[in-house]
């Protein structure tokens, strides 16, 4: 299969089920908005995906427009940032819910909605200008750059939760719970979408003896399609519901080998 009819299918999957499921989920956010803490980072993480896939609508419908091309690959390289963008919020604020749980910010809804006029407003000066201008490098080592805050807020949340006496003794468990949970599918999302192809395309670019080969490629930008469905499932993580039965199982059999293995070890 060619490398543009590969990522043409993946469009039209995206299309047919990620783009009817983010309109489902954001009228669920709206609803639960009424009732409940606002989560304004990831509503603007869908939104970002919206615009993503209404890229891909009209990439795979515009054949034989090359400005319309054009157009759309810069449109979807600026949604792609500012999706990550609001994934490392995300992060970031689950977080600070764990390790500072008293800081006053964290919960702000005024606080977050100005964080996220600044992340639409800088990716909006550090993408398409660079795209345009062919700077392309800078884009891609710009996504390189929040590797460390995934890992720092995972390895810094499952520090706190797991010390004697625990951290955060106000947080409920399930919520730890949850929050775990997030942070681990947002440095997978993150490992398997957007870290191959910046990485690729950085290898390709300075390097001048860069073997291109179109598996390779076609399986990075395949990958960087699934990040509007990693996305979906986030949503399963922010409510209590079936999830939470299902992390508490996974905690509760860490426990239990914890303990075993305590018990089998002799006492002196």
């Amino acid at each position: 299969m060619d490398t543009d009819d590969a990522l043409r299918v993946m469009a039209w999957f995206n299309i047919s089920t990620c783009f009817p499921l983010a309109l489902v989920v954001i009228c669920c956010l709206c609803y639960k908005a009424r009732r409940d803490h606002v989560p304004v980072y990831y509503i603007n993480l869908i939104i970002s995906d919206l615009i993503q896939l209404s890229t891909m609508i009209v990439w795979v419908t515009k054949k034989n427009h090359d400005m319309v091309q054009y157009s759309c690959v810069v449109v979807y390289i600026f949604s792609v940032m500012t999706s990550l963008g609001f994934r490392m919020c995300i992060a970031l604020e689950r977080y600070f819910v764990i390790v500072c749980p008293q800081l006053p910010c964290i919960r702000q809804i005024k606080g977050s909605v100005w964080v996220c006029v600044a992340v639409w407003g800088i990716f909006l000066v550090t993408v398409p200008l660079p795209v345009y201008f062919e700077q392309d490098l800078f884009v891609y080592t710009l996504a390189i750059l929040p590797a460390p805050v995934f890992i720092i807020c995972l390895a810094g949340t499952l520090k706190s939760v797991l010390q004697t006496p625990p951290a955060a003794a106000s947080v409920p468990a399930e919520e730890k719970r949850r929050i775990l949970g997030i942070l681990v599918l947002l440095l997978l999302s993150y490992i398997l979408t957007i870290l191959p192809a910046a990485i690729m395309s950085i290898i390709r670019v300075t390097s001048h003896y860069f073997y291109y080969n179109k598996i390779i490629v076609m399986i990075s930008f395949i990958l960087i399609l699934l990040s509007p469905f990693l996305d979906l499932i986030l949503f399963v993580f922010l409510y209590k519901g079936p999830i939470d039965k299902l992390l508490m199982r996974l905690c509760c059999c860490r426990m239990q080998d914890a303990a075993a293995g305590d018990g089998s070890t002799p006492s002196v």
